[in-house]
């Protein structure tokens, strides 16, 4: 069981993970894929879905590369 005081608790505690970059966490730049963010402000608030996965337990490592703005099927990160 799950104690949502202590996210250590849930099964997958201690698990890294890299969120794709369509996901904000707060305290991280959110770049959506696209070099129209790539001045982007740190996110103030962390996304519902990663909220959800960090109550499991996960352990968070950064952001990974994304098409811009998911619509195509290649990855290039902004310079």
């Amino acid at each position: 069981m799950i104690d949502p005081a202590n996210p250590s608790s849930g099964f997958f505690s201690g698990i890294p993970i890299f969120f794709k970059d369509m996901t904000q966490v707060e305290g991280m730049p959110t770049y959506f894929g696209s070099e129209a963010f790539a001045n982007a402000k740190v996110a103030t608030e962390t996304d519902r879905i990663a909220k959800q996965i960090f109550a499991q337990g996960f352990i968070n490592l950064g952001t990974s590369s994304v098409p811009e703005f998911g619509f195509t099927c290649s990855t290039e990160f902004p310079t």
